[in-house]
């Protein structure tokens, strides 16, 4: 590509220097909140249960455990494909809103 022209990762055209780029990001991440505790989880045996997750975390894949705490996207994109992110997410929070 000439002039620092770069390439739309969602589609692959060309987003010449002189035009706009657009940089989408997404996270996902864990979230935070009240722990609820009840008395089964008091009675529960606690040396039991974090040896258990122990051996889980031992053979789980790092990457994998990580991911399902935090994962971040960036994305360059053209004109076209911020219109049609644009257009895909609020069609979805409208379909949200319906049902909320």
């Amino acid at each position: 590509m000439l002039n620092n022209a770069r390439a739309c990762q969602t589609c692959g055209a060309t987003i010449p220097a002189f035009t706009t780029a657009y940089t989408l990001r997404l996270q996902l991440f864990a979230e935070g909140g009240e722990i609820h505790i009840t008395p089964d989880d008091l009675a529960e045996d606690h040396e039991r249960r974090l040896l258990e997750l122990y051996r889980e975390a031992e053979c789980a894949d790092p990457q994998e455990m990580m991911d399902e705490v935090f994962e971040s996207y960036t994305l360059t994109i053209c004109e076209r494909c911020r219109h049609e992110f644009h257009d895909h997410f609020m069609q979805f929070l409208k379909s949200l809103k319906d049902t909320i």
